[in-house]
């Protein structure tokens, strides 16, 4: 047998539910090989990071996989070719189960937990403890121009504005919904820069 030998038959999928609860690996004694991966920029190779370190002081090896996106982690994940990684509650919401509907975080969670296992044999650990969200961010001097203080102020201008953004943003449900969609064009999406 190859290094992954002695591997939890079935992946853990860590939510970010904004997120996830930290790994221990049940090992009941016997020592063991785990794969922690991560997808591509610096919260997940620090996360993966953290939990490699924990999988070592609780007695078992890890290695990391790094700069997976999201639909590759997962995939990895359902086949064992990695037993861990930190996912968020909105992109497996999405992405993964194909859900546009939007629940309370609780009924989220547990919605995900029960379809993730029933699905893809995918155990969702539950979450770490913080929120991942995201947040819209502009020049000072290029909002005190456009005298935008708000998202609504914000929304007024979309037209005119590029919108710099990871590949996933723009795909996600919440952001079809009124009021997020203004009328007129779509905002132009900037260039994407990478986590340095």
């Amino acid at each position: 047998m190859g290094p992954h030998e002695f591997r939890a038959p079935v992946g853990v999928l860590l939510a970010v539910v904004g997120v996830a609860a930290a790994i221990v690996p049940t090992t009941h004694g016997t020592k063991s090989a785990y794969v922690v991966g991560a997808k591509s920029f610096s919260e997940q190779y620090i996360l993966a990071d953290l939990m490699a370190d924990r999988i070592a002081r609780a007695g078992s090896s890890a290695t990391q996989r790094i700069g997976l996106g999201s639909v590759i982690a997962f995939k990895a994940l359902s086949n064992n070719e990695i037993d861990a990684y930190v996912d968020y509650s909105g992109t497996v919401w999405a992405n993964v189960l194909n859900r546009k509907d939007s629940l309370p975080r609780a009924q989220m969670l547990d919605e995900m937990t029960r379809l993730l296992k029933e699905k893809y044999g995918v155990t969702l650990l539950g979450s770490l403890g913080f929120e991942n969200a995201y947040a819209l961010a502009m020049r000072g001097d290029q909002a005190r121009s456009l005298n935008v203080r708000s998202i609504a102020d914000l929304a007024g201008h979309a037209g005119e504005l590029r919108l710099g953004t990871d590949f996933e943003f723009l795909a996600r449900p919440e952001w079809a919904a009124p009021p997020c969609r203004t009328p007129g064009p779509a905002p132009a999406a900037g260039p994407v820069r990478p986590a340095s």
